[in-house]
This record gives C-alpha cells, structure tokens and sequence, in this order.
C-alpha cells in the first residue's frame, strides 16, 4: 500500500522534532507556546505513522478489503509527502533556533563571570525568538494538523 520506509523515517523525523522541541522549549527562556504544540502535534503524528506502519507492515489480510479499497494510494502518498515536507522544514527551523542558543552557550558558559554575559543571552534569546514568526508558526501547525486530519480519516476507514 504505501512505502514501509517512507512512514518508518516520518516515525523516526517526528520524534526528532518532538524531542527538539522539548528541550528547547524547557531549557530556552521565554519560548513561545507554540514550541509545546508542535512537540504535541509531532507526537501525536509519530503515533499515527506507527499505526500506518502497523497496517502497511501486516502479513494478514486487512479486515475489510472493501474498506481498503476506499483510500486512494496516490492520496495517502500525497499525504505523507507533505509531512515529510512540513517536518523538514520544521526540524530545519528549530535547529535555526538550537543553533543562536548553542551559539551563546558558547560564548559565554553558565559559571562564566562577565558582566556583560547575561545581556549578551538576552539580545540573542530576542534574536532567536524573531526567527520564530508567529504567523509563521501558524502556518506550520495548521499543515501539521491538516495532514493529521486526513490520516486519522483515512484510519478510521480502514480500522471502523
């Protein structure tokens, strides 16, 4: 039905990203809550995928074929594409983020001394806080849960 590695590596890219998400959203000051609804949205997809793979990886006959019949492969391959796509790009951003906050970790170490240090992590949790548009975000969650939506449909399809 669909491509086993395919879902397998959407598996393994969602729970990067959830896991990216938690650690920036507990370590980093100030982290928008959108941070907390993509590492729930990507959770809740990992488990989605699981089920696809559980479908897809199955020797025995589905319950319904009839059932089966009713999704169209080219639209669960459609589907899944564009999670690939939406996760990519969000696993890109947040290392954009990851990345200005490594950045000032290094320059300027917890126990560090400096006078000037606790300014330095402000001015770039600011930065890093302006990569991460709202409107941006916005769009990126409504994809999410718009491809969600359609894989739920297309499981309780085949699982009714």
């Amino acid at each position: 039905m669909a491509d086993p590695l395919l879902i397998s590596t959407l598996i393994v890219l969602t729970a990067q990203i959830a896991g990216k998400a938690c650690e920036l959203y507990s370590t980093a000051k100030d982290a928008p809550e959108s941070v907390r609804e993509i590492q729930d949205e990507m959770e809740e997809l990992n488990l989605i995928f699981c089920q696809i793979r559980l479908l897809v990886g199955s020797t025995k006959e589905p319950a319904s074929k009839d059932r089966m019949e009713m999704i169209s492969i080219h639209h669960l391959m459609t589907t899944l594409r564009g999670c690939v796509l939406v996760c990519s790009n969000l696993d890109q951003k947040l290392d954009e983020v990851r990345g200005l906050r490594q950045g000032v970790t290094t320059l300027h170490p917890k126990n560090t001394a400096q006078k000037g240090a606790s300014t330095v992590r402000v001015l770039h949790d600011r930065i890093k806080w302006a990569l991460w548009t709202s409107d941006e975000v916005a769009e990126i969650l409504e994809d999410l849960q718009r491809h969600k939506l359609s894989l739920n449909l297309m499981l309780n399809i085949i699982q009714w």
